[in-house]
């Protein structure tokens, strides 16, 4: 059979499966061999990759890397694993952009951004918190408005104008890192601007000195805390009798009963026998409550309370002098 076979809309019914590359076939045959062919039968060992690789896991580990720059073990990569490790035993001082290799002399120093701004260093607080930047502004007549080279506030600077000091508010203000007059500076007449580099005020708070942070020479009174007392005496206060050679204590004493007791005692030592000498006795009661003594026990010198009856509860204030 051969030429155009117009079917119009009536359909060839009973065809065979093809069997020849030249043979027709029908729709089942036709469904069958796509349907083998659909992607979701293969995998990725039946698929030529091309130029886009496929994803493997052992491909994207090997995708990353971990470079550690200054060479001293900070960072590492297992690219069979794909752990990245980082080495928390090292410290800031490691990193290439500190300059300081070293904390030996540098107690209670920070961490600051070097003068040329191009690292980090270890700097002594003092010199941050205690440098002061100065700038001087003259005067034209006319400008009020002045950019100062630093930030800082009206409550951490000082202004001069003329020698004679300024009064925020009154006669400026800073707002922005900009300092404006409230007149214009004649001619000749120079403001200076006096702050904190780093714009901050260092501050005492309550109970940040101690004794031990006192020039030696400075004998500041200690306050102990309350002891217990009994009629066999207990030691109220302590010190080494190889640093102290006299010291005087006022006394405080509380029966608990409402009868109160102040007295005052001067106390010294040869190194082996403790003496004392007590004035300026105060009570309230019908009689003291009980009496102070001292004395040597080892290296060290005890005062003691021994009160006449019952309990007590003693408190002291000591100020001790050098051998």
């Amino acid at each position: 059979m051969s030429g155009v076979i117009a079917m119009g809309s009536n359909k060839i019914s009973g065809l065979a499966d093809g069997s020849a590359a030249t043979d027709a076939v029908n729709k089942g045959q036709l469904d069958s061999a796509i349907s083998a062919q659909d992607i979701s039968t293969y995998d990725t060992d039946d698929l030529a990759e091309g130029s886009n690789l496929y994803f493997t896991t052992a491909r994207a580990r090997t995708s990353i890397s971990v470079t550690d720059v200054a060479g001293n073990g900070l960072a590492s990569y297992n690219n069979t694993t794909g752990v990245i490790s980082i080495n928390t035993n090292e410290s800031v001082l490691d990193l290439t952009d500190v300059s300081d290799t070293a904390y030996t002399g540098k107690d209670n120093f920070v961490l600051v951004v070097n003068d040329a701004e191009t690292g980090m260093e270890l700097k002594d607080p003092l010199q941050i918190f205690t440098q002061n930047w100065r700038q001087t502004i003259p005067g034209d007549g006319t400008a009020t408005q002045f950019a100062l080279t630093n930030a800082t506030t009206q409550a951490d600077c000082m202004v001069f104008v003329g020698g004679v000091i300024q009064d925020p508010v009154t006669h400026y203000s800073i707002t922005n890192q900009v300092i404006t007059m409230t007149s214009a500076m004649p001619v000749g007449t120079s403001a200076v601007v006096v702050a904190h580099m780093s714009g901050l005020t260092p501050l005492l708070t309550a109970g940040q000195v101690t004794t031990d942070k006192l020039s030696a020479n400075i004998k500041a009174y200690v306050q102990g805390s309350n002891v217990a007392t009994t009629t066999g005496g207990d030691v109220i206060d302590t010190f080494v009798a190889a640093t102290y050679r006299s010291a005087k204590y006022i006394i405080q004493a509380d029966d608990g009963n409402g009868n109160y007791e102040t007295r005052e005692a001067l106390v010294t030592h040869d190194g082996t026998t403790a003496y004392i000498t007590e004035f300026a006795l105060v009570y309230t009661g019908a009689g003291l409550v009980g009496d102070a003594s001292v004395n040597m026990n080892g290296s060290n010198v005890e005062l003691t309370y021994t009160t006449n009856s019952g309990t007590a509860t003693v408190k002291v204030i000591s100020t001790y002098i050098d051998v």
